[in-house]
């Protein structure tokens, strides 16, 4: 049996789907206090470090 790949639907933004992010940045931030600074500071992902930084 074969299967097709199904088209993706297109990213859409609304303010449930912020709410939710905010909610597990907010979670990840309280479960890893040494870390807060770095995750929410300025700093390059590793893929940005090759071009920008």
């Amino acid at each position: 049996m074969r299967l097709t790949r199904c088209e993706r639907h297109p990213f859409t933004d609304t303010s449930r789907k912020r709410a939710a992010l905010r909610r597990k940045q907010c979670l990840e931030r309280e479960a890893l206090p040494l870390l807060t600074e770095l995750m929410a500071g300025d700093w390059c992902s590793p893929r940005r470090q090759r071009t920008t930084c």
